[in-house]
């Protein structure tokens, strides 16, 4: 199974209670703002770092959350296919 990894220039950073995805270098050249993401975002975006797959993800998310395996893996299947689309996973 794949393993997803974020491209390099793509930053989480914590301010305070809130996580922002900063772009660096040339990826500000194909992506253009920052992205705003919630806690669960920030906790999935840590998890792909070219070592997990969709299923580890979700694996550790059950660790992390009380929510249902069903609703989980279909929110990480949706983050995860939000960020292919923004080009920012290799």
């Amino acid at each position: 199974m794949k393993k997803y990894k974020i491209k390099e220039g793509f930053v989480l950073r914590q301010i305070k209670d809130n996580y922002v995805v900063v772009v660096l270098g040339k990826a500000s050249k194909e992506f253009n703002g920052m992205m705003d993401l919630n806690e669960t975002g920030a906790f999935i975006w840590k998890l792909i770092n070219g070592n997990n797959t969709i299923d580890d993800i979700v694996e550790k998310m059950l660790k992390e959350y009380d929510v249902s395996e069903e609703i989980v893996r279909a929110d990480v299947e949706e983050f995860i296919n939000k960020l292919i689309k923004g080009g920012m996973i290799e």
